[in-house]
C-alpha cells in the first residue's frame, strides 16, 4: 500500500469514527424538554388559532418547538402557516392523509385527524439548542378518554429529542371550553390522574372544578387578543407575548428542578 493510499484510508476511518461519535453524543445529550397540551372542546377554530400563535411565539425565543395537532374540525394550523388550500384541506378530504413540514430552523408541524396516523420526522431541527417544547393540540372527545390520552402520551416519544424517551407527561395543560361539553364527563379526575403535577390554564367553571385539586390558573383567552380567524397568518399580539412569558416561566422552573435532581 502506498503512503497516499494509507493516508486516504486513515482519513476515511477518521470520518467514519467521528460521524459515529457525533451521532452517539447527540443521542446522549440531554435536552431540557416539556410537553404542553392544548385541549379544545366542541367544534372550535380556537385549536388551530391558539396552537399556531403560541408555537410561533415560543420558537421566536430560541426554543425548538414541535407542534402536533389532531382533530376533525377546520381549520388546522396549516391554514395559518399559509399552506396552499389543496394542502391544508387534504386531511379533511382524505382522513388517512397528514400534513408534515419543517417551517423554520426551530419550528416543525404535523397534523392528522386521528393520533394513530402520526409518524416521526425524518430529520432533526436545523438549529441545535438545548431546549425543546412539544405542543399537542387536540379536540376533547366525549366518553372514555383513557385510550385517547394514552395514545397522545405515547406519541410524544416520537418527537422527543432525548433518545430512549418512552413518553412525556404534560407540564402544562390549556383547556379552552367552548360550550357545555365538560359537564359530568370525568375530565377533571382524568387530568389529576394523568398529570398531577401539571399547571392547568383555563377559566370559568373548569377553573372552579379544578381549584384545590391541581395547580390551576385563570386564563382570559380574550384579553389582549386580536381574534381574526380570516387572516392567514399565525396570530400575535399582547396575549401571545404575555402568555408565552408566563408559560416559559412555569416550564423553566420545572427544568431547573429536574437539573438539580440530576446533580444530586
Amino acid at each position: 500500500m502506498s503512503p497516499g493510499e494509507s493516508s486516504t484510508g486513515l482519513k476515511q476511518f477518521a470520518r467514519l469514527f467521528l460521524s459515529v461519535e457525533d451521532e452517539k453524543n447527540s443521542r446522549e445529550c440531554v435536552v431540557s424538554e416539556s410537553l404542553v397540551w392544548i385541549m379544545v372542546t366542541g367544534n372550535s377554530p380556537m385549536r388551530a388559532f391558539l396552537a399556531s400563535g403560541l408555537s410561533v411565539c415560543i420558537a421566536s425565543k430560541n426554543i425548538n418547538v414541535t407542534l402536533v395537532e389532531s382533530g376533525r374540525g377546520l381549520p388546522n394550523a396549516g391554514y395559518y402557516f399559509t399552506f396552499e388550500p389543496e394542502e391544508y384541506l387534504l386531511p379533511a378530504l382524505d382522513k388517512k392523509k397528514l400534513l408534515k413540514r419543517s417551517l423554520s430552523d426551530s419550528l416543525r408541524f404535523i397534523y392528522a385527524r386521528t393520533p394513530s396516523l402520526f409518524e416521526p420526522f425524518e430529520e432533526n431541527f436545523a438549529r441545535n439548542t438545548e431546549t425543546h417544547i412539544i405542543i399537542e393540540a387536540f379536540d376533547f372527545l366525549q366518553g372514555d378518554q383513557t385510550d385517547y390520552w394514552e395514545e397522545l402520551l405515547r406519541i410524544s416519544a416520537f418527537y422527543s429529542l432525548n433518545y430512549g424517551n418512552e413518553r412525556l407527561v404534560p407540564d402544562v395543560i390549556i383547556i379552552i371550553n367552548s360550550g357545555d361539553q365538560l359537564q359530568n364527563v370525568g375530565l377533571f379526575d382524568s387530568i389529576v390522574e394523568f398529570a398531577p403535577e401539571a399547571t392547568v390554564f383555563t377559566g370559568g367553571e373548569v377553573l372552579d372544578e379544578l381549584a384545590g385539586r391541581i395547580d390551576a390558573k385563570k386564563l382570559n383567552i380574550l384579553a389582549g387578543m386580536d381574534i381574526s380567524f380570516g387572516r392567514r397568518l399565525p396570530p400575535s399580539g399582547p396575549f401571545f407575548s404575555g402568555f408565552t412569558n408566563t408559560l416559559l416561566q412555569k416550564i423553566g422552573s420545572r427544568w431547573k428542578g429536574k437539573q438539580k435532581d440530576v446533580v444530586r
